[in-house]
């Protein structure tokens, strides 16, 4: 009996796997273009003093 439950949830295992990388790879759409992200952050801290600051973006930089 025992045999039959682990062989049970073996196959219920695998067939999700299964689904589920069937899923994917039939209806997630492919990377159609890529861009380099730059993030720059300064640090503000919390008040006069502190040891600790919080991570602020920078300015955005006018487009030349």
């Amino acid at each position: 009996q025992a045999a039959v439950g682990l062989s049970a949830g073996a196959l219920l295992l695998w067939l999700a796997a299964f689904l589920y990388g069937t899923f994917y790879y039939s209806y997630m759409p492919a990377v159609s273009a890529a861009r380099a992200v730059h993030l720059a952050f300064r640090c503000v801290p919390l008040h006069p003093g502190a040891s600790r600051c919080v991570p602020v973006p920078h300015p955005a930089h006018p487009a030349a």
